[in-house]
């Protein structure tokens, strides 16, 4: 391997390429693994070296550095360079670029005093400078605060025991670069081990008050409706234990897919109305149960298309992840009466499937064309999370070809309609309750 890196660098060399290697946290390799870095600053030829060699890390590589067992390591470093402290004029500018990567524009939130007091406590320390802002911030929210002040940054530089390790009036920096003390390292790990205990303490008043209102809430919704209040509360934690286990079809976000046209009964002649009674089968949704369970339960393998169905003939649910106990739903059957759909023209359509993924849909609908039928696919929305893809078979002139088109897709498993006759209606299996 060793000789195969030489290969490799010496032909880099001929290409006029310079080989780089980057290590960054370097205090944290063992000392063989640095004596291995050595052996590769090896590489050279009479005239130059081979391979540039980067190191990065803490100033605990100084002292590292300084073990005799790696004096001919530390011989071979030829430029050593430290990042100073930020100077005081400089941490206004850092903290404003901090607020600007999260989308705040302006630059008020940090008042110019307690911006001085930041430089005083931090010592120009980065790390130690975002722990003060992160602290301030929170507490200036607990407080109701618009903006930090110098008063607040004391109060925090105190639950941070930043104050007793710095003192009043900070001496000038130099602006030459300094070694850099490993004291604000240790203060920075004691600080974050006390700042959120000491930041909570102070948030204890505004989270009583807060829970109160809603326990209070909790014990009115309890006493008036308690089925109502826990099926709305643990139906999401249901949702995503399902869609973590037990769901069979996954439930994919495509919020980058623009919402096209509802499919259904939208601009056709045969409107929900008008479809028997008898194809559409009423339940009543039992507490703790889903939408896709009923599906599920309903239609077997085809739940997909069942969900696209509930959705469009109960129009009264906005979003299929939120049903109420005691809500009647309406269950259409998979048949020829409900599948096949008539527009103004006279002519028709037939659903043949509904699919999650539109490649699947996508997939399905070159089969059916190669048959030489004309193909819609239609996404529509059932849930924030769900976007379905119905496929119909369109342009269908008659009801007889409308019929022969779905006795053809069963023959050639368009549709899967395993379990249910052209003339049955859904099976009637209780709804699972928890």
């Amino acid at each position: 391997m060793f000789d195969e890196l030489n290969d490799y660098l010496i032909e880099q060399l001929k290409k006029k390429h310079i080989v780089c290697l980057l290590v960054d946290e370097v205090q944290n390799l063992s000392n063989e693994s640095l004596e291995g870095l050595r052996l590769l600053s090896n590489l050279e030829t009479d005239k130059e070296k081979l391979l540039q060699i980067v190191m990065m890390g803490q100033p605990e590589f100084k002292a590292k550095l300084d073990q005799p067992n790696l004096r001919q390591l530390k011989q071979r470093i030829t430029l050593q360079s430290e990042i100073a402290p930020l100077k005081d004029k400089e941490i206004g500018s850092y903290i404003n670029f901090r607020l600007q990567s999260v989308g705040y524009e302006r630059k008020d939130l940090f008042h110019p005093e307690a911006v001085q007091k930041i430089a005083v406590y931090s010592k120009g320390i980065p790390r130690l400078i975002n722990i003060i802002c992160d602290n301030a911030l929170l507490t200036a929210f607990a407080a109701s605060q618009k903006t930090v002040s110098a008063a607040l940054i004391r109060e925090v530089a105190k639950d941070l025991n930043l104050e007793s390790k710095t003192h009043p009036v900070e001496a000038k920096r130099s602006s030459t670069v300094s070694p850099v003390s490993t004291e604000p390292e240790t203060i920075s790990r004691e600080a974050s081990k006390r700042s959120f205990p000491q930041t909570l303490r102070r948030l204890t008043n505004t989270v009583v008050g807060t829970f109160l209102v809603i326990l209070v809430f909790f014990l009115v919704s309890v006493v008036n409706d308690p089925q109502s209040f826990f099926g709305s509360t643990l139906r999401p934690l249901e949702l995503s234990k399902n869609n973590s286990n037990r769901r069979v079809l996954p439930v994919i976000r495509q919020n980058a897919i623009p919402q096209m046209t509802n499919a259904g009964t939208e601009n056709t002649g045969r409107k929900n109305s008008e479809i028997d009674s008898k194809w559409k089968h009423p339940i009543i949704v039992q507490y703790g149960s889903t939408i896709y369970e009923i599906a599920l339960n309903t239609y077997g393998a085809n739940a997909v298309l069942g969900m696209d169905l509930i959705k469009e003939f109960n129009p009264q649910i906005k979003d299929l992840n939120w049903v109420s106990a005691g809500q009647k739903l309406i269950l259409p059957a998979l048949t020829q009466e409900i599948l096949v759909r008539q527009h103004g023209d006279g002519s028709y359509r037939l659903i043949v499937a509904s699919y999650i993924k539109r490649t699947e849909a996508d997939e399905l609908a070159n089969r059916i064309g190669k048959e030489g039928y004309r193909v819609m696919i239609t996404a529509k929305r059932v849930s924030t999370d769900l976007l379905l893809h119905r496929l119909e078979i369109d342009g269908l002139k008659t009801l007889g070809e409308a019929t022969q088109s779905l006795n053809t897709g069963i023959v050639k498993k368009w549709l899967t309609l395993a379990g249910y006759g052209r003339n049955t209606e859904p099976t009637s299996q209780p709804v699972t309750t928890y």
